[in-house]
């Protein structure tokens, strides 16, 4: 019986050795899931269509008339975000991290994130969405710095009572 070191295409110092078959094509790592910029692009747009089209259901009181007191589905809009676009992708936020880095995609990463947070940004300014949170989701947030200056006494207040006490 051959050992499992003979079929392992590796030499004694465990590199692989010239025309062995196990790493051929194999350049690290996992293969992209979208080969072209074009066809991840395509994808998004998915995404954005879906989202466009399936918004959240609220449940809202009715406030007056006839109907007061009933509850009614209310659509209303859904935001885009990344982390949702990531799992309709099927991909992890770190995958796509990943595509931003790779320079053919640079492109396309840089369109769909602007387009994420022009939209975030755009239901904010209309009251579609909390404001305070997408301010601080996208980093918008007034930041103010605050400084303190602490002035050194000329005198001790016990040296200030010793010397009333000798009038």
């Amino acid at each position: 019986m051959a050992s499992k070191k003979e079929h392992s295409g590796r030499d004694k110092a465990g590199r692989f050795i010239q025309g062995n078959k196990i790493s051929v094509g194999n350049c690290g790592g996992r293969p992209l899931k979208f080969k072209t910029p074009k066809l991840l692009g395509k994808k998004c747009d998915d995404y954005f269509d879906w989202v466009d089209n399936n918004p959240w259901i609220r449940k809202e009181v009715i406030k007056s008339g006839d109907l007061a007191g009933k509850i009614i589905d209310a659509p209303t809009q859904r935001p885009y975000t990344l982390n949702a676009l990531c799992q309709y992708l099927g991909i992890l936020t770190n995958c796509w991290r990943d595509y931003e880095q790779r320079s053919e995609f640079s492109r396309i990463t840089t369109y769909v994130r602007e387009i994420i947070d022009n939209q975030q940004f755009e239901g904010a300014m209309v009251g579609a969405f909390n404001a305070s949170l997408t301010a601080r989701r996208l980093g918008l947030t007034d930041k103010t710095e605050q400084t303190v200056k602490v002035e050194q006494p000329l005198f001790k207040l016990k040296d200030v009572s010793n010397n009333d006490s000798n009038k």
